[in-house]
């Protein structure tokens, strides 16, 4: 996928300049069928969040791990940063900026919330023992090569087999 390549590559580029390591393991059919702008803004915003969280901290606590994986129709995000435990809840539950800027910033959550709703997916937000958690699962398919989406639509016999990623 173009765009996660893309953000994936820019994130990595990011923690090193700002001397975070930035662990990536990734368990996901190479193409998938989901909308890039919600995905993007998803693991931008998150990512973000968490290498300035890092930059907070001593050198050698400096670690974001991002965790891609797809099983059954679904694509699961996860991504752990440890934080100095200043954590600010909001009016309303959840997290909020610690930032004076209020109105330029604190928007990272809730443009993940709403990537997540536009995919019909579900966010879970943790901040345990000093480590923040953003998990999200989105629903999302293989994409299939054109020829097979051509043979579906006619209801014809699929000669192909399309490879499944490993479970």
């Amino acid at each position: 996928n173009p765009a996660l390549d893309a953000v994936l590559n820019e994130k990595q580029m990011r923690a090193r300049q700002c001397g975070v390591v930035f662990e990536l393991s990734a368990a996901i059919p190479p193409k998938l069928d989901i909308d890039p702008l919600s995905i993007v803004s998803i693991l931008s915003n998150a990512l973000d969040n968490a290498i300035e969280a890092c930059v907070k901290l001593k050198p050698e606590e400096r670690v974001v791990t991002l965790l891609l994986t797809y099983k059954s129709g679904f694509l699961g995000i996860s991504i752990k940063n440890p934080t100095d435990g200043m954590l600010f809840e909001g009016p309303a539950g959840g997290f909020q900026t610690g930032k004076e800027d209020k109105e330029w910033h604190g928007i990272g959550l809730k443009n993940i919330r709403s990537a997540v709703d536009r995919l019909e997916g579900q966010l879970r937000v943790t901040h345990i023992d000093n480590v923040f958690g953003v998990n999200v699962v989105v629903p999302a398919r293989i994409e299939q090569p054109k020829a097979i989406q051509e043979d579906l639509a006619e209801d014809a016999p699929v000669h192909a087999t399309v490879a499944q990623p490993p479970r």
